[in-house]
């Protein structure tokens, strides 16, 4: 289960601690596993929607899958290279602001290198 809240002076706030109550009464005495990580602000659903729209696009240009191009896209511009070995990062995990420089590569691979020139919606950087 997953709750939500804020930190204040050091302290955890949760934004609904009866329903959080309520959910450990239920466990009584078991073994838990408690994670606590800093909320993101992931990418948007426009921003998502026009990366396929996009990799779709260039997929049937290129003739490749577009699950293929998503795979190749990301080996291309989204290497984290701070391991020993490097990690091709998912898109799931970028924050609007990653999503956003993200899309600008894949533009401008697109456009400079390939030719292929894509749809601009307004919306997409909501």
């Amino acid at each position: 289960m997953t709750f939500f809240g804020k930190t204040r002076d050091g302290k955890l706030i949760l934004n609904d601690k009866k329903v959080f109550d309520n959910f450990i009464v239920k466990l009584k005495d078991s073994v838990v596993e408690l994670r606590v990580r800093k909320w993101r602000n992931k990418r948007s659903i426009p921003q998502n929607s026009l990366y396929w729209l996009w990799v779709g696009i260039m997929a049937d240009d290129l003739g490749y899958d577009p699950d293929e191009l998503h795979q190749s896209l990301k080996a291309m511009f989204l290497i984290d290279k701070s391991k020993r070995v490097p990690l091709v990062r998912s898109t799931t995990v970028l924050n609007k602001l990653e999503f956003t420089q993200y899309l600008d590569r894949v533009e401008r691979l697109a456009s400079v290198e390939l030719g292929i020139i894509l749809p601009q919606p307004e919306n997409w950087r909501d």
